[in-house]
């Protein structure tokens, strides 16, 4: 983790030579995005606007395209755009757009910057069977604790790959180029498939630090609290009507940090 944020996330990639990575890069300048990035002048409106707002963050780098090819290392990979349901604060269900990396793109080498990952080299992944382990977890406590209530909560890290940074050789090799401008990307990648991994590392590192926090005595959360974040200090519960069920001693071996 201190490597990741003191050096930028270090993806390891297969080798091909500099010819077929170059001819690659110039290829898919030519070939240009997927077509769902260009469908409509509202999407072309959306483009536009989430990579100035990047811009302007400092997650994305402006340049000129005639500069891309004499970049040594550096491709160029398509950008789409999809559509999704959400809903809003009025309980409405409304379009939401979304931008994609298509990392998986190949080149005429068939290579694409996804199945150059080395697999081998990333950290196994662990929230990919969350849902499973709270699951499991919450019927291990439901046996240690027959008659307490099990509060649950959770938390969203938003634009969670935007908070790592890319080490500059990932970065060369997922240019995206929106209105004849290239841009270079300083975050991690949301469509490179290294970057569940990769993000794990971090989330673990939370998960397990608030783990030893809320175990340790010492720590009173009325003194020593976010101050931008409003503590719960009366949880929802259900109705106590509800009776609670036993269950039986899990199979599996699980901490008893609760």
């Amino acid at each position: 983790m201190k490597k990741f944020l003191t050096e930028g996330t270090d993806t390891s990639f297969l080798p091909i030579s500099e010819e077929s990575l170059r001819n690659d890069c110039i290829k898919n300048m030519e070939r240009g995005n997927h077509k769902s990035s260009s469908k409509s002048d509202k999407t072309l409106n959306f483009l536009n606007k989430t990579y100035s707002k990047e811009v302007r963050k400092g997650w994305m780098i402006p340049l000129s395209t005639d500069i891309i090819p004499k970049l040594k290392n550096a491709c160029v990979i398509p950008v789409g755009v999809v559509s999704q349901s959400t809903v809003d604060e009025l309980g409405e269900t409304v379009e939401k757009m979304r931008l994609t990396h298509d990392c998986s793109w190949p080149g005429p080498s068939q290579y694409s910057v996804n199945n150059r990952i080395n697999e081998d080299l990333l950290v196994p992944l662990q929230y990919g069977r969350c849902f499973y382990r709270v699951l499991h977890h919450i019927r291990h406590m439901r046996f240690n604790n027959p008659s307490r209530r099990i509060l649950m909560a959770k938390h969203d890290l938003d634009s969670a790959y935007c908070r790592l940074h890319w080490h500059a050789k990932c970065a060369l090799l997922c240019i995206t180029i929106i209105s004849n401008i290239a841009y270079l990307l300083t975050r991690l990648c949301f469509g490179i498939s290294s970057g569940p991994s990769e993000w794990c590392l971090i989330s673990e590192t939370l998960v397990d630090f608030a783990t030893i926090l809320i175990n340790d005595k010492t720590w009173d959360p009325k003194k020593i609290y976010n101050p931008k974040k409003e503590i719960p200090i009366h949880p929802k519960y259900e109705n106590e009507n509800i009776p609670i069920k036993n269950t039986k001693k899990i199979l599996l071996e699980l901490p008893d940090e609760e």
